[in-house]
């Protein structure tokens, strides 16, 4: 095994186009406009040092063997295999030694963010993820909902930025209550946030009317609520019962419903009016949504 330390200290919240780990990035997707990063890392045996601003966690997806790690919470060692997970701590100084190559996808989250969601659930109960910090951790959810992000987040996917906001709060609201769970820390669910109402929501979706064919962000939205972009999502949930990208998903293929039965605009000018990439997306949507594709319904509509 080699013995020479790799030093890893690039913060994502640094210098635009920098990544960290850059010398082991097999592939990144970072979402525009988003303090979110998402890297797929292909590593060798060796010792490695991470310093970053931002929550870290990584998915280990390819490899078996042994690692000895410091996640800011005390030593340990592990055997690791695919779907063991490790966080670590904005700010700590962690050190891994591995003893084999391996892969990795790494999600990077805001600090302020990720602190904040834990707070939330858990009141003062827990300064960060506890115990978790600790040891490897395995869960299904969390397995999924990184798989999911980083397809979501694949660059030229129009709506893939806003499900990508979307589900990395609730990857950080799962792992609040893993860190709840494990620690022994009673509270309330993350998800259970207060709900829009009022003129808040009245703003948000007069917004999502007027801009439904742009390219929206959780930003945009939490701020003709009022909110931060974290809270927001769950406010905006408890209020409609949908995620906000599922609500502007219906909404975009509502209005695409009434231009193909009413307007005389080709299926790629509907597509695009109504914020889909192309016909091809909007046929892809259309079918999974409604169960037939756009064209069929602008020809029962021409036979009314």
């Amino acid at each position: 095994m080699r013995s020479e330390q790799q030093q890893e200290s690039v913060d994502p919240s640094g210098e635009k186009g920098v990544l960290p780990c850059a010398s082991f990035v097999a592939e990144a997707r970072l979402p525009s406009d988003t303090h979110i990063q998402l890297i797929r890392l292909r590593k060798p045996a060796g010792v490695f040092r991470h310093v970053h601003s931002d929550f870290t966690l990584s998915l280990l997806t390819r490899g078996v063997g042994s690692v000895r790690m410091d996640l800011g919470a005390g030593r340990f060692g592990a055997r690791y295999r695919p779907g063991d997970f490790a966080l670590i701590s904005p700010g700590a100084d962690a050190e891994i030694t591995v003893g084999d190559t391996h892969d990795l996808l790494t999600f990077f989250f805001p600090g302020d963010a990720a602190r904040s969601i834990l707070a939330e659930a858990a009141g003062t109960g827990l300064a960060d993820h506890g115990l978790m910090h600790a040891a490897l951790n395995r869960d299904a959810s969390i397995e999924s909902l990184m798989g999911r992000v980083w397809t979501e987040a694949a660059n030229g996917n129009p709506m893939g930025r806003l499900l990508a906001e979307d589900v990395s709060v609730a990857i950080m609201g799962r792992l609040a209550r893993l860190a709840m769970s494990s620690n022994g820390v009673k509270g309330k669910k993350p998800e259970d946030a207060p709900p829009l109402h009022g003129p808040r929501l009245a703003r948000v979706l007069s917004l999502i009317e007027d801009k439904l064919e742009a390219d929206l962000s959780h930003a945009a939205l939490g701020e003709a609520a009022g909110l931060s972009p974290w809270h927001f999502c769950r406010a905006f949930k408890a209020a409609t019962g949908v995620a906000p990208h599922r609500f502007i998903v219906l909404r975009r293929l509502a209005r695409a419903q009434w231009l193909i039965r009413t307007s005389r605009l080709t299926l790629a000018e509907v597509a695009i009016a109504c914020g889909f990439s192309s016909h091809a997306h909007l046929t892809t949507v259309f079918r999974r949504e409604v169960g037939t594709n756009p064209s069929h319904q602008r020809n029962e509509a021409k036979r009314r």
